[in-house]
């Protein structure tokens, strides 16, 4: 399974700068892995990430009503919405 992840380069940059709290959901399957990323990261920085399981559907509500900072989803999205709305997707497992 590819797993991406779609985020907007402004808000997590801002929230770099700023030292805000970041938080994303996903799928249940990934949660481990993004809690060790976590994890790191407060370590490195004291910014901490929140991970949320849930659905795809709500997951991609969250991320398009811009109330999350990152979203995982199974399969990248396709066409060029992405691009035309600020998204980055890469893989990450």
């Amino acid at each position: 399974m590819i797993v991406a992840v779609v985020g907007a380069t402004a808000w997590l940059q801002a929230a770099a700068v700023q030292g805000a709290d970041v938080t994303g959901s996903g799928p249940r399957s990934s949660q481990r892995l993004f809690e060790g990323w976590a994890a790191a990261y407060r370590a490195e920085t004291g910014n901490g990430v929140t991970y949320q399981v849930s659905d795809c559907d709500t997951r991609l509500a969250r991320w398009w009503a811009r109330s999350t900072g990152f979203c995982v989803i199974e399969a990248p999205l396709s066409g060029a919405e992405p691009s035309r709305s600020g998204l980055i997707q890469f893989p990450v497992v």
